[in-house]
């Protein structure tokens, strides 16, 4: 609770108008907790607290966006899921305007592919093995099968899933059978 205070603290300075050196002071302090790895679990309570001023929910939206950005290695596999449930509570909390555009988050091309191929690239065939699993689980919903193949689509379409890994996955016999019921019971 006490980096909570601080970042208000620092945050307040802002507000104030005082002298440069404060002003300075308080951006050098703020950047390097923006880099810290208790960033997270601070911004996390900035985000979700109901009496935080809202300066300081946008720095911790901030924060967080360049940490998912640039520092999501630093996240055990646990707190990933705290993460996920964290960022969707504030979506739904602050209704968030852009969630499929980039208009506001400035990255050259470069550094788009870098990033893209770290976050997807990388992590193509974890997708299609989840993927797998969530058809092969017991009682899976023809509805949830569709939404299944819908990511797979998309994944496909840009191009981050090989036609060949998908013919080693059992993703290729799943959506013969998907096809085939779709199309039984439009017949019916």
């Amino acid at each position: 609770m006490t980096t909570v205070q601080a970042v208000l603290s620092a945050l307040e300075v802002f507000s104030r108008a005082p002298e440069k050196a404060a002003l300075e002071q308080a951006n050098t302090w703020l950047q390097d907790f923006q880099h810290s790895s208790e960033a997270w679990a601070t911004c996390n309570v900035l985000l979700l607290s109901p009496d935080v001023p809202p300066a300081a929910k946008l720095f911790a939206a901030q924060t967080f966006r360049t940490k998912v950005t640039y520092d999501l290695h630093e996240m055990n596999d646990a707190d990933l899921l705290s993460l996920r449930d964290t960022l969707l509570r504030a979506l739904e909390t602050y209704h968030a305007e852009e969630l499929n555009t980039n208009i506001k988050i400035p990255l050259t091309d470069d550094e788009y592919k870098e990033r893209a191929a770290k976050l997807l690239t990388a992590n193509a065939s974890k997708v299609t093995d989840l993927l797998s699993m969530y058809l092969q689980a017991s009682g899976i919903s023809f509805a949830v099968q569709t939404q299944i193949f819908n990511c797979l689509s998309s994944w496909l379409a840009a191009g981050e899933v090989t036609a060949i890994s998908l013919a080693h996955s059992p993703l290729l016999p799943f959506s013969f059978d998907h096809w085939r019921l779709k199309n039984s019971s439009t017949q019916q």
